[in-house]
């Protein structure tokens, strides 16, 4: 096992992983939130920046979802999201669940 200090997880190198045969480790991003939780759009690029190269370093394929809860206008999607901007309503996991099938 290798230790990646920045993220403080543990992973196996590709060549000693054993999954079953036919399956895919998929990373989905983070997706937007409101900036006044505390994370600003700069955080959730930095990141979604870094989640990208831990999962081609472990040979996972990264999913950018963050288009998907952005308005047209490309600020936060409200209309998905429950009262906190962080966690999402009922529509916004309409979205998620769509998302998620179209990956199967």
């Amino acid at each position: 096992d290798h230790v990646l200090p920045y993220l403080r997880i543990r992973y196996t190198p590709k060549r000693e992983r054993r999954f079953g045969e036919g399956v895919e480790v998929v990373l989905p991003t983070l997706i937007p939130l409101r900036p006044d939780n505390g994370w600003t759009a700069g955080n959730v690029c930095t990141y979604n920046r870094i989640l990208g190269k831990v999962g081609e370093s472990l040979g996972c394929r990264v999913v950018d979802w963050t288009g998907h809860f952005l308005s047209d206008r490309f600020y936060l999607n409200e209309e998905l999201f429950g009262r906190d901007g962080v966690h999402l309503n009922g529509r916004g996991y309409d979205v998620l669940n769509h998302l998620f099938y179209d990956l199967m």
